[in-house]
């Protein structure tokens, strides 16, 4: 997942000065969303000259404010506020008719890494193997193959395969990395692995099994595209006799993983020192198995009508020479 730098969390006191309204206790956990948002001043008849009003949102939640009242501020509000980056433990202001003065207390500037460094899943990986919790299986394609030659016509032979196309996806939602600003990407650590339903080894099994796999990186979504192909039967192997029929299928088993989760984000300095703290949101991943393929026997007569057929081949056969 990319995650949203603009916007801001650690346990906060906030203290301000000036305006009455301007005064806020309020605080904010490491795991809500907040978000800054800010206006220009608009005096009557003049330009816009000064910031006139800052607020602090956790989530739609207006928890601090400073600067004049909003009917002397332009709209919409600035966007693209840009931002080094650190973490946020408070801020304190001063307003008149604009805003004066304000300064966020921060844990440190000058971040030079941010890296998610383990990740805990809410939801039990292996109950939901035992229970094969949100794993499906998934028709790719059906079909029925027939020799139309009369009883004593010619032998015919059938292939059935094909290749589809189907994308492995990784998933965070609503996660934080609870950074102010946008310069620092957050990296996945080597050792974070996440559920998503791996390949089956055995040919026969009906079953199949979500296994930790490594979280490639932090984007909102991540797609990795896999072919699944099959096929049943060559050219000399599979033999319909005039009359014959053949109902062939494929399938795969999808998986759908999704639980609550938290990570671990680990955040270095430039004088090396590191600091650690929690995030939270919702993982989702979508996984595919390799594909099954069979052809049975069927009676022509039992073939539904306007239902897909498939294209047998005359036998081919091979010249001989005799001498004498």
């Amino acid at each position: 997942m990319r995650f949203d730098f603009a916007k801001l969390a650690i346990l906060a006191l906030f203290l301000a000065t000036g305006r009455a309204e301007d005064s806020c206790d309020n605080e904010w956990e490491a795991t809500d969303e907040i978000s800054v948002h800010i206006w220009n001043n608009q005096p009557k008849g003049y330009p816009m000259d000064a910031p006139a009003m800052i607020q602090i949102h956790r989530g739609d939640e207006n928890i601090f404010q400073v600067g004049a009242a909003s009917q002397r501020t332009t709209f919409p509000e600035i966007s693209g506020i840009d931002q080094g980056a650190g973490i946020i433990l408070g801020v304190k202001a001063r307003s008149t008719d604009w805003v004066n003065s304000i300064e966020f207390k921060m844990l440190k500037p000058n971040m030079i890494s941010s890296e998610l460094i383990d990740m805990v899943m809410k939801e039990d990986m292996e109950a939901w193997n035992k229970q094969q919790r949100g794993i499906e299986t998934v028709n790719l394609d059906s079909m029925f193959i027939m020799n139309p030659y009369p009883t004593g016509g010619k032998d015919q032979t059938y292939e059935f395969g094909g290749t589809i196309r189907k994308e492995n996806t990784q998933k965070l939602i609503d996660g934080t990395t609870n950074l102010w600003g946008s310069s620092i990407s957050t990296t996945v650590g080597l050792s974070v692995v996440v559920p998503q339903l791996g390949d089956i080894s055995n040919e026969i099994t009906t079953s199949a099994e979500y296994q930790q796999t490594r979280l490639k990186q932090t984007e909102e979504e991540r797609k990795e595209g896999k072919d699944i192909t099959w096929k049943v039967g060559t050219a000399e192997g599979n033999l319909l006799k005039p009359q014959e029929a053949v109902k062939c299928s494929a399938w795969t088993l999808s998986g759908t993983f999704a639980s609550p989760y938290t990570g671990t984000i680990r955040e270095k300095w430039e004088d090396g020192s590191t600091f650690e703290y929690l995030t939270q949101g919702d993982f989702e991943s979508i996984g595919w198995t390799k594909t099954f393929a069979h052809c049975e026997p069927w009676e022509i007569s039992k073939i539904p009508s306007g239902a897909r057929l498939g294209e047998a081949k005359d036998v081919s056969k091979r010249a001989v020479e005799f001498h004498g």
